[in-house]
């Protein structure tokens, strides 16, 4: 339960297989809004899910990562290294879930830095999952949220986060939702579909 007088915002994370997006919302009305500004540059949307590891830096994360391998002349540059598309085995890789850490980590560190404050003591933290992520995959966004230095968050099941999302744009009447409603998540990894009634998941594939 949120409890108004100390929470400020609702912060909603999207941690997606290409890119991942955030959003904030007040508690006591569905506004939601993007988050933008969280890199210096080319942040508007989504940051590309990508981290770029440097030996004795810090890692690059989004659209400074890719740029930067692009650039970068890698047969003198052997200790840097890019990992993309981690998502999905976060829960049997221990790669990938410290790259999806390190990345976590990095947004928090760069919206305090550019003035974009997420305040995980401040706010409440959602993150979003695939409808029929099981309770492994679950722990693994917990444990990463929380390595991360989000804290202990909250989850929700994505086509139920964009199902409020449109209700909140008008894009469909409650009493629509009510009678039933079918999601189609078309991310840059996987195309989920989820059959919702009533705010609830009926089915998904």
């Amino acid at each position: 339960m949120v409890h108004t007088d100390k929470v400020q915002h609702i912060v909603a994370i999207d941690f997606g297989t290409s890119s991942t997006f955030i959003s904030t919302c007040p508690v006591d009305r569905l506004i939601p809004s993007t988050i933008k500004g969280i890199l210096p540059k080319k942040s508007e949307g989504g940051i590309e899910t990508a981290i770029l590891y440097r030996a004795g830096k810090e890692p690059l994360i989004g659209s400074m990562a890719t740029e930067e391998w692009g650039n970068i002349r890698r047969i003198k540059n052997k200790d840097y290294r890019l990992n993309v598309h981690f998502k999905p085995e976060i829960s049997t890789s221990v790669e990938a879930r410290q790259a999806a850490i390190d990345f976590m980590s990095q947004i928090l560190f760069l919206a305090t830095k550019n003035y974009t404050p997420l305040s995980p003591e401040q706010n409440k933290i959602y993150f979003g999952v695939p409808s029929e992520a099981d309770d492994r995959f679950q722990d693994a966004i917990r444990d990463i949220a929380l390595k991360a230095g989000f804290g202990k968050i909250s989850l929700i099941h994505e086509p139920i986060g964009a199902l409020l999302y449109h209700l909140s744009r008008r894009d469909i009447t409650a009493s629509d939702a009510q009678k039933g409603v079918l999601v189609i998540d078309y991310g840059g990894g996987t195309c989920d579909f989820s059959f919702l009634k009533k705010a609830a998941i009926i089915a998904s594939w």
